[in-house]
């Protein structure tokens, strides 16, 4: 996300730029959006510690994000900065920021963003009930994908999803990431642990593969 009247066109446009991003995508965290943005960086030739500065938002700006984003890009601060949703529909609608690129404009637009992880000693011990666990998110992930509107909607009422966010721009949010979608897991999971460890986000002396058998199981 970039300033609405940035010059910025562009991944290439941010060489030299600050670029600032969440506080749980980085260590002891470093979620998927530190992926995200190694990819996205890394297509054009550019090299984060070399080419970009990258900052981490504070805990205390979350809460009133809208405000920070738009006072950093006024100060000058940052150019831009690295959000998931609903944060950027949010900043779209109040016109703060608008999007330089997604995850599908990235060369990791068809890996999963988030995952389930279910306990090994219930793996181990209680295969049937993890293979229920596995399914019944599949299945809710499934019908997320096929019934967008519908989705967007429970979740707001639940509580899970804000109330203020908009409910257009998350239902393109969500057809966008592909909930339907189908691949073969343990070959993602491989390229994952394989970006992580280029990235330096793991540190190990095992291969992918080796890290795939060891934190992988096929349960149906």
């Amino acid at each position: 996300m970039v300033a609405p009247d940035a010059p910025i066109q562009s991944a290439a446009d941010l060489k030299g730029k600050t670029i600032e991003i969440l506080p749980f995508a980085v260590e002891p965290f470093l979620l998927h959006g530190h992926m995200w943005l190694h990819h996205w960086l890394t297509a054009p030739g550019l090299d984060a510690p070399r080419d970009i500065t990258l900052t981490t938002m504070p805990w205390e700006a979350l809460p009133s994000l809208n405000d920070y984003v738009a006072e950093g890009f006024k100060t000058g601060k940052f150019a831009a900065v690295a959000v998931g949703e609903p944060r950027p529909s949010l900043m779209e609608d109040k016109h703060v920021a608008r999007r330089l690129a997604t995850q599908n404009d990235t060369t990791y637009n068809n890996e999963y963003c988030c995952l389930t992880v279910i306990k090994r000693a219930i793996v181990d011990n209680d295969p049937e009930t993890a293979a229920k666990i596995a399914r019944a998110f599949r299945h809710a992930r499934e019908w997320a994908g096929q019934h967008p509107r519908e989705a967007v909607l429970a979740a707001q009422a639940a509580g899970y999803y804000g109330a203020a966010v908009p409910v257009e721009a998350s239902v393109k949010a969500v057809k966008s990431l592909g909930f339907d979608s189908q691949l073969d897991a343990a070959l993602a999971l491989e390229r994952a642990f394989k970006t992580r460890i280029e990235s330096g986000a793991i540190k190990t002396d095992k291969t992918p593969q080796e890290l795939v058998r060891l934190y992988y199981r096929k349960l149906e």
